[in-house]
Parts: C-alpha cells; sequence; structure tokens
C-alpha cells in the first residue's frame, strides 16, 4: 500500500525482499491460506456487502499495526508519494502518526463501507480534540464524563461512560453538521450503536477506548 516517493529507492529489491521475510518469519511457509469466512462453519468467504459485513470499529490488534510501522521506521520508508488502503476499520489512520505522505487514496468493495468512512471523516473534521470526537460518535460527553469522574476516559472506566444516557443534544449538534448522507448513515447506522443495540451485524458493538495491554497480540 506504499508508493516510494519519487527518487527515493524501493524498500528491498523482490527476491532479496523475499529472502529476508523467510528469514525474519520462517513460520509464515508453513501457514496454509485460509480464505476469509472459512472458520465461519459455512466454509465459505465472506461476501463484504451491506452494512452487516461492515468493519464498523478497529478490527486490527494494536499489536499488529505497531509492528507494522516500527517496520517501516526500521527501514526509513516513512516519506512516501501515495498512502493506499481499504477503507475496512479505517485503521491505516494509526499508519499517519510516522508516515507522511503526499496524497492518501481509500478503497474499498463494499459501498457502505465508502459510507460509514466519509461519515467519519465529516465527524474527524468537525471535531476539535479527540475527546470532542468521542462525544461526537457516541451522542456523549466526554468532557463532562471526566470532569464528573475526576478522571481520563481510558479502557479501564469506559463502561461507565457508555452507561451515561445518550444526548439529544450532542446528536442534534452532530446531525446538524453533517451532510445528507452522511447524516442518513448517522441516524441509520451508528444510532443503533450509541444505544447499545446488536443487530448480528459482523460488528456487534463499538466502543471509545482499547486496551493497549494487549501488546503481546502481534498477529491475528
Amino acid at each position: 500500500p506504499f508508493v516510494p516517493r519519487r527518487g527515493q529507492a524501493s524498500l528491498r529489491r523482490p527476491l532479496l525482499a523475499r529472502t529476508q521475510l523467510a528469514a525474519e518469519f520462517p513460520w509464515g511457509r508453513s501457514i496454509r491460506y485460509k480464505p476469509p469466512g472459512h472458520d465461519n462453519g459455512k466454509h465459505e468467504s465472506a461476501i463484504f456487502d451491506g452494512w452487516s459485513n461492515c468493519y464498523l470499529a478497529s478490527n486490527d490488534p494494536f499489536g499488529e499495526t505497531l509492528h507494522s510501522i516500527l517496520s517501516l521506521a526500521r527501514y526509513d520508508f516513512l516519506d512516501v508519494d501515495r498512502f493506499v488502503s481499504v477503507v475496512g476499520s479505517f485503521v491505516a489512520l494509526q499508519y499517519l502518526v510516522a508516515v507522511r505522505p503526499r496524497m492518501i487514496l481509500f478503497f474499498d468493495m463494499n459501498k457502505s463501507q465508502l459510507r460509514w468512512g466519509k461519515m467519519l471523516v465529516e465527524l474527524i473534521r468537525m471535531s476539535t480534540s479527540p475527546q470532542d470526537f468521542i462525544s461526537h460518535i457516541f451522542a456523549r460527553s466526554v468532557d463532562a464524563f471526566e470532569k464528573s469522574s475526576g478522571e481520563r476516559l481510558t479502557y479501564l472506566n469506559q463502561e461507565e461512560y457508555m452507561k451515561v444516557p445518550v444526548s439529544s443534544r450532542w446528536r442534534k449538534k452532530t446531525l446538524k453538521q453533517l451532510s445528507p448522507d452522511a447524516k442518513e448513515v448517522y441516524e441509520d447506522v451508528l444510532q443503533h450503536l450509541q444505544e447499545g443495540e446488536n443487530r448480528g451485524w459482523y460488528t456487534p458493538s463499538i466502543w471509545p477506548c482499547e486496551d493497549r495491554t494487549y501488546y503481546s497480540q502481534v498477529a491475528r
């Protein structure tokens, strides 16, 4: 997904790269590929169509993302012309703390995933801080919660945060700033997640924080 900046050498010649990867990850040669959905009992690939098959929250272990970022830094491969990624769970945004692209391009075969991603971009743009973004996503004031609890919102107290009733004021404030299509996605999808409703989709629920102590989970 990374395209070298003009004038910058590629990461490794293909043959050398394959040799080095095989040396660093010998276990990879013994893994038999299974298509997505193979272990779901039906032995079929995922459809990747509609809201039920969307990644509505991060689907990648933080340790895996950190490992990839550190690998790019190790080879000094952070300045790139283009950053290209599937929309998916938008975990690719985490790479932007280190990668410096001139152009960013997201794509996805699931049209619903594209609509979800566009809504998230609008929420990011209207937010003045990470706390403000979380407040828009969950329709609950992070600032009010932190003042009342005397603590910052973390994975340790996020269950208490989610017990706070949904704020109609935050919903109206957010909806007022969204485009018509993003507003429809917010009302049809996000509001149900805010209420904790499990619709039997691939993403059953979303949470504001992630337990970063799971560094040992490098990969799925």
